[in-house]
């Protein structure tokens, strides 16, 4: 056998040995954050949220749904330019219901730290598949206006009857009285509290009770 003809049949050998390695199917996962989303309003930080996850895996020779096969889960959060942070992962058969689920649900809780914009970005794995999702979500705090001191020292003395038949005049000086030292010390020892509240009740009602009794009014 010449040279050309051992090729040949060595090349061809080769091509008929190929044809005969069964095809690898991909079983990329498909993933959709679908909550949070858009802008949250919370009370206050760090707030609980709840990252919900939809998660689907078909094997594509036969459609059937394996998403228990899902090998590992992982989150990130980044906040604006800050570096990413992993906020939660899960390694070891994240997915395993009784009955296979494409849609499966997948849940946990997120403590998010600060206000700001957070980009999540939700890497999941089956085999050497990876699907991703991306979403970007604002957390802000909800804005709470309380009562400054001087309409505080004014509901108390409507509040009590002997006050509320006071003078005019000498409501108006309690409230100024109040008013004054709210100015002068807010934030400090000794007063109400920061500007924008909350505010020291308490203290504002003692106040109006000396200033009822004489105390400068």
């Amino acid at each position: 056998m010449d040279m050309y003809r051992f090729r040949r049949n060595l090349l061809g050998a080769a091509f008929l040995s190929a044809l005969s390695i069964p095809c690898a199917f991909a079983f990329t996962p498909t993933v959709e954050i679908t909550e949070p989303s858009g802008i949250h309003y919370v009370a206050g930080f760090p707030a609980n949220v709840n990252v919900t996850l939809s998660l689907s895996v078909f094997n594509t020779s036969n459609n059937n749904c394996i998403t228990n096969g899902i090998k590992s889960i992982t989150v990130n959060a980044q906040r604006g330019d800050d570096p990413a942070t992993t906020i939660h992962t899960s390694s070891s058969d994240p997915i395993n219901n009784s009955t296979q689920l494409c849609p499966a649900p997948y849940g946990f809780n997120w403590s998010v730290a600060a206000p700001g914009s957070y980009t999540l970005l939700v890497t999941v794995k089956h085999g050497n598949d990876t699907g991703v999702d991306t979403e970007t979500v604002e957390f802000l705090m909800l804005t709470v206006e309380y009562p400054a001191p001087p309409a505080v020292a004014n509901a108390y003395i409507n509040s009590v009857p002997l006050y509320k038949s006071a003078s005019g005049k000498k409501r108006g000086c309690i409230i100024s009285k109040i008013a004054e030292k709210h100015a002068k010390l807010a934030g400090e020892q000794g007063g109400y509290g920061a500007k924008g509240g909350p505010y020291d009740e308490p203290a504002i009602r003692q106040d109006v009770d000396l200033y009822y009794a004489g105390a400068g009014c």
